[in-house]
């Protein structure tokens, strides 16, 4: 029997296949991330390319196909695009890279929907505010955190002191203390950008400023604790660096 799904997701990639079809990466709430493919969807006379394009969050109607880890799309229904990013050369680029991470972060049948409600406000907020230096490591750190990979930023993980953080351990996911680490790398203006990030309703992680060695700080310690946890560089990060 031929199982058929109603869903709400945002296309988070997309691939070409043959001369005018494409398999989608949808990421849901509900389902997680499922793989569709959009039949004819290449062709301008086709009624789901509106509905179908990159960055695209729509109503899907998605049906089962001989391969159960495909889905035919039978219809889908644009709520919102961002079809505006392509006229911004590093919005376009940032969008791609926070796209990779959400589908590196999340799989098929797993609860998606604060996943899901980060990549779309943060898209939503490049697209009206433009490209920001800030909008990366805030990501990146909400990421891990609705990923289950956030430290305690609030003690040492060595003493338990919660005065003089001084050094954040990538390798070891462990934030240190002056008296436990003789290595500083976390002023006290970024473990409170980081405890903001991490903390905040998402809907407020942009609104806060930071001067501009805050900014170089956490971006560093962002990346280099997302890439040691990922375990590689996505080709649309070193994209992203060359700009």
């Amino acid at each position: 029997m031929t199982t058929e799904i109603t869903t709400t997701g945002m296309i988070i990639k997309e691939t070409k296949v043959g001369e005018g079809n494409k398999i989608f990466t949808i990421l849901t709430a509900e389902h997680g991330k499922i793989q569709a493919s959009g039949a004819g969807v290449r062709s301008y006379k086709s009624k789901l390319s509106a509905g179908c394009s990159l960055f695209c969050y729509s109503n899907f109607i998605l049906k089962q196909g001989k391969s159960k880890t495909i889905y035919n799309i039978v219809s889908a229904e644009k709520q919102m695009d961002f079809y505006d990013l392509r006229y911004d050369l590093h919005g376009l680029a940032l969008t791609n890279y926070l796209c990779d991470l959400a589908n590196y972060y999340t799989d098929s049948n797993m609860e998606c929907k604060e996943i899901l409600r980060l990549i779309l406000n943060t898209v939503y907020y490049i697209k009206k505010e433009g490209y920001n230096p800030k909008i990366k490591p805030v990501f990146e750190f909400r990421l891990l955190t609705e990923s289950g990979f956030s430290p305690d930023f609030y003690s040492c993980s060595n003493c338990g002191n919660d005065k003089s953080l001084v050094h954040f351990s990538v390798e070891n996911s462990a934030v240190l203390c002056k008296n436990c680490s003789k290595a500083e790398n976390l002023s006290q203006g970024t473990l409170d950008a980081i405890r903001y990030i991490t903390s905040t309703e998402q809907k407020n992680i942009f609104n806060f400023e930071i001067s501009d060695d805050v900014l170089t700080q956490l971006t560093n310690l962002a990346e280099e604790y997302l890439l040691h946890n990922l375990g590689k560089v996505p080709k649309s990060l070193i994209y992203l660096k060359s700009l």
